[in-house]
């Protein structure tokens, strides 16, 4: 278990598990999922999610097994966005009764392939940065405090209520294990800008990202990205780092982020979203009157 991928630890989706919720084992699936209990009207009962923002399963994974381990427990249903590198096999979801489809690409930068080639704009706005900042790795336990107030200033431009919001504790466990490293940059030896990566095996992914006003007019995450990628690539030359895809649900490779992820990436992949339905005749139960919708589960719905 130790050798796990950070996603997949229990303590990874404790710390996301808040009221209502634990953190479950899933050993067929080398990984650990939330366990739910189910909205008040809906009764007593519980299902299952992956933790964001993938679920990694193991080398190991028999999906099947899991699906009959998870069911055994009582729960409803399952939904996950399998990680590209960890997902299983899709003719296992199918054979188990699950469903198994795209939901956003995925940038990728390959440090043993030739480097994309950045645009004119690009390469302006990387020595803009680079100029007017310095950029280091920083120990994400120092500067929890300056993350917290980024991550505040992320939840409001996007319209993130509170209760949405990933809790503080949360990001102390990320500190406290040190699951993620964190690069910076710096105006006047004060930081003004922040990504965050997981490390797994040679494949780093890029978690999450704030800044301040200042940090963005630096255009402060070109410059870290590209000090990340050449840090990453001088400690594993066969690596990849998975950028991620775009916020939300909706895969909008015109999105500004998504423009921004591939500029720096020399080639894509695909999450997917995996859905099972574990109790047949409680999730139609759940689910009646709900009408036609893509939401998974159904009865989560809202509206």
């Amino acid at each position: 278990m130790s050798d796990r991928h950070p996603y997949a630890s229990v303590a990874y989706a404790g710390a996301l598990a808040g009221p209502g919720r634990r953190a479950v084992d899933c050993p067929p699936w080398e990984c650990a999922l939330i366990e739910r209990s189910l909205p008040e009207p809906l009764g007593p009962g519980h299902d299952y999610t992956g933790p964001y923002p993938l679920s990694v399963m193991g080398a190991g994974c028999d999906y099947g097994e899991g699906i009959r381990a998870l069911r055994s427990r009582g729960g409803v249903s399952v939904v996950l966005v399998s990680d590209p590198f960890g997902a299983p096999a899709s003719e296992a979801v199918a054979a188990a009764g699950g469903s198994m489809r795209p939901f956003k690409t995925h940038y990728l930068r390959w440090f043993d392939r030739p480097a994309p080639e950045y645009d004119r704009e690009t390469r302006r706005k990387i020595r803009k940065c680079l100029r007017l900042c310095e950029i280091k790795e920083v120990a994400f336990s120092d500067v929890l405090g300056e993350w917290m107030l980024f991550y505040r200033s992320l939840c409001q431009a996007h319209g993130v209520a509170e209760r949405d919001a990933l809790p503080v504790d949360y990001f102390r466990v990320l500190a406290d294990q040190r699951m993620v490293r964190a690069f910076g940059a710096y105006s006047d030896e004060q930081m003004i800008s922040m990504i965050t990566f997981v490390h797994h095996r040679g494949c780093y992914y890029g978690h999450l990202a704030g800044t301040s006003r200042q940090g963005r007019d630096c255009l402060a995450h070109f410059g870290i990205y590209e000090t990340a990628i050449h840090t990453f690539a001088a400690e594993n030359s066969s690596g990849l780092l998975n950028l991620g895809g775009v916020a939300g649900t909706v895969d909008n490779p015109a999105d500004g982020l998504a423009r921004f992820k591939r500029a720096f990436s020399n080639d894509q992949t695909q999450s997917y979203l995996v859905t099972h339905v574990l109790d047949q005749r409680r999730y139609a139960a759940l689910s009646a009157g709900r009408g036609a919708t893509d939401f998974f589960p159904a009865y989560r719905a809202q509206g």
